[in-house]
């Protein structure tokens, strides 16, 4: 799965509590970095902060979409009304920041593939 936040210390946070639940986790700190990681390893999940400089979360969507059809994302979100985040990315779930690490797990067991 791929992790993408231009905040490092969510992306840290996010990267080491998958690692240790066991989960294979690459990351990137921006849309632009993540289409490069992204072409590298296709993720099973993506894990999706909405607002980043250079590409945002429903333009990397929107990228992505076109190549990898059926990938999962979460959306991970700041803003209020999380849901309405996921519905602008046809995301299968939202995070609402800051968040539970427990669910965090839960939901990537439910939608990693």
């Amino acid at each position: 799965m791929a992790v993408v936040d231009d905040d490092p210390a969510v992306r840290r946070l996010v990267w080491t509590v998958l690692v240790d639940a066991g989960f294979d986790v690459a990351e990137a700190a921006d849309g632009e970095e993540a289409l490069r990681v992204i072409e590298d390893r296709p993720p099973r999940l993506l894990l999706l902060d909405i607002q980043m400089p250079h590409v945002d979360g429903p333009s990397l969507v929107h990228e992505l979409r076109s190549r990898l059809h059926d990938l999962p994302v979460v959306v991970m979100t700041g803003r209020p009304h999380p849901e309405r985040e996921a519905d602008r990315c046809n995301a299968v779930a939202a995070l609402a920041k800051p968040f539970d690490t427990d669910r965090l797990v839960g939901l990537v067991r439910r939608f990693a593939r």
